[in-house]
C-alpha cells in the first residue's frame, strides 16, 4: 500500500494563483506545519465544505511555494 503525504488547507481568494493557510498536516509531513501559508496548484484538488468554508486536501507535490 502506497502512503501519500497530504496537507489540509483553507483557501483564500487570489486571482493569480491558489493560496491558503494550513489547518492540519499528516503525521509524516515535515516541511509544512499548521499555520503556514502555501501557494498550490488547483487543477486536482479534493475539497469538502464544512461550516460554510471550502477546505482542500492537497498532495505535497502540488505545493508550489511556502510564503
Amino acid at each position: 500500500k502506497e502512503e501519500r503525504k497530504s496537507v489540509i488547507i483553507l483557501a483564500q481568494e487570489d486571482k493569480r494563483m491558489e493560496k491558503g493557510k494550513v489547518l492540519a498536516v499528516a503525521k509524516d509531513v515535515e516541511m509544512v506545519k499548521k499555520g503556514d501559508i502555501l501557494y498550490f496548484q488547483s487543477y486536482s484538488l479534493n475539497s469538502v465544505e464544512i461550516d460554510g468554508k471550502e477546505l482542500y486536501f492537497i498532495k505535497m507535490e502540488d505545493i508550489l511555494a511556502k510564503a
